[in-house]
């Protein structure tokens, strides 16, 4: 996913910025996703010309800390309801 280019004025190669777009399609992620890790903090972007982009070290930066755990949690599955609510949501739909 990581872009570079030869450049004569610098000894190496100069990384590319990253659309966030291809990131979120790259990475199978929502943009509801990609729009919480930007407002958690946890993603770092840049606004270029009015389009958001993700810089390789920034992108380095988010893989190490997931690599990490920082952004892990515990799964709580959902609770379901009880027979006797179903029961009752069933039977004012039915009227």
């Amino acid at each position: 996913m990581m872009q570079t280019i030869d450049n004569a004025q610098t000894d190496g190669a100069v990384e590319i910025p990253i659309a966030l777009d291809r990131f979120i399609q790259t990475c199978g992620i929502t943009d509801t996703t990609a729009w919480r890790w930007r407002k958690r903090g946890w993603l770092n972007t840049r606004n270029i010309a009015g389009r958001v982009y993700i810089l390789p070290k920034d992108l380095r930066e988010f893989n190490r800390r997931m690599e990490a755990g920082e952004f892990a949690k515990e799964h709580v599955a959902p609770k379901r309801k009880k027979a006797e609510n179903r029961e009752d949501s069933s039977l004012d739909l039915a009227a």
